[in-house]
């Protein structure tokens, strides 16, 4: 029996089996994933959130520092990083995302 849809098996918490999804799936295909992604900056405001996982940081405000070439005066540091949504993982948003979705 061939496979229908592109996928995994996973071992996870969703579903009643807790098992994951046990389909067999036909592999991936590989394809490039994108650094970064991003909407237009607010032509009004001054301020926007940078939304990253915090294994990155010390890139994200390297990168921040490097592109704002003290034209403002300021060396972003960690004190200038805060949690964006409390208690909320890569794992825990797709797991989120996975129960909704699928269910």
């Amino acid at each position: 029996m061939k496979p229908s849809s592109e996928g995994y098996v996973t071992l996870d918490s969703c579903g009643p089996d807790e098992l994951g999804d046990d389909t067999l799936h036909t592999p991936f295909k590989v394809s490039r994933q994108p650094i970064f992604v991003s909407t237009a900056l607010p032509k009004e405001e001054e301020i926007v959130d940078v939304v990253f996982f915090d294994f990155i940081q010390p890139d994200i405000l390297s990168a921040l520092n490097y592109l704002d070439d003290g034209k403002s005066g300021k060396t972003w540091g960690a004190e200038d990083v805060e949690v964006y949504v409390k208690d909320l993982t890569a794992n825990t948003l797709l797991e989120t995302w996975a129960k909704r979705a699928w269910n």
